[in-house]
């Protein structure tokens, strides 16, 4: 997996516990400032079968590079086949998964700051470029298909500046910054004319579901109702309910077990704990019960999962 830019692994915490022990790269430390990351997604070495949701300060461009893929917002939901992306604007909860499940597809991630295109906020770029597409309310995704006219040139863009930014010649961030300004111009050309009501930062639906998924976060290794879920966001259990089943597709329970069996699957990874003393550090009192549903979302045991990945 290649990763530049150390500044966005603040918000990668979700590629940080999914995937294989990755340490900062010589390049992640030598350019902290750098506003642009990208790697590669295999869904045959990840953990799981598909990312859970999350949300990130950066935008997105997922390409299909082998494969099909189906990606889902809160709102929208497409599916990519290869040499297909989707933009993902800047704090849109949203997931990937193989299409059809289980199948094997790999996926070019390309994380970047609006900065890399702006500079200072303020300027003309910002303004007149930028800011539109961050509080456009409808556009959560935009998906860049083989119709698109757009699609290769974006596509040509986004592979230029990765391979400029793996190969590290001198001037190579200036490089980057071109690719990606050219790019810029290709997507607003294409979005401009679905740019619709403005948005404040989020949409409540959207704030309430930040903070219930921040609170579990923080307190999914102690014991959590259904009620505390819902207090954290002051809202009743039928609208915590309601929030994620709209937002996410499943319950809140739902969301807290997955959320732990992932939490566990880290620790299964980064350490030499015993299986019992896992299940009760990620929230799970019953030591059977964690290794039937471990088995049920992992297809496989905590015992088996350490053996296969180690």
């Amino acid at each position: 997996m290649q990763i530049i830019g150390l500044r966005l692994t603040e918000n990668m915490e979700v590629e940080r516990y999914l995937h294989r022990g990755h340490t900062p790269s010589p390049q992640e430390k030598a350019y902290p400032g750098f506003p642009y990351i990208s790697y590669e997604l295999d869904f045959e070495t990840y953990l799981e079968d598909r990312t859970p949701f999350h949300q990130h300060k950066e935008f997105e461009f997922l390409v299909v590079t082998s494969g099909s893929i189906t990606i889902r917002s809160s709102k929208s939901s497409y599916i990519l086949s290869t040499g297909e992306c989707c933009l993902v604007n800047v704090s849109t909860l949203h997931a990937v998964a193989p299409e059809p499940a289980g199948s094997h597809a790999t996926v070019d991630v390309h994380l970047f700051y609006p900065d890399i295109i702006t500079g200072t906020w303020g300027t003309v770029f910002d303004s007149r470029y930028v800011s539109p597409v961050l509080e456009s309310r409808d556009l959560d995704l935009f998906y860049f298909s083989h119709q698109n006219k757009y699609t290769a040139d974006v596509v040509r863009y986004l592979d230029a500046a990765k391979e400029a930014s793996e190969g590290q010649q001198p001037g190579y961030e200036l490089d980057v910054r071109a690719y990606f300004s050219l790019l810029w111009k290709k997507v607003f050309q294409d979005i401009k004319p679905h740019l619709g009501q403005r948005r404040t930062l989020n949409d409540r639906n959207e704030e309430r579901m930040q903070i219930m998924l921040l609170y579990i976060r923080k307190n999914y290794q102690s014991h959590i109702e259904l009620a505390d879920i819902a207090a954290s966001a002051m809202i009743s259990e039928r609208e915590c309910f309601r929030c994620f089943q709209n937002t996410l597709g499943i319950s809140p329970t739902r969301y807290l077990q997955n959320y732990r069996i992932r939490m566990a699957a880290r620790r299964l990874l980064e350490s030499d704990d015993t299986i019992q003393s896992i299940s009760e550090a990620v929230g799970f009192n019953d030591h059977s019960y964690f290794g039937r549903i471990f088995q049920k979302h992992m297809h496989c045991t905590p015992t088996e999962f350490r053996k296969k990945i180690r």
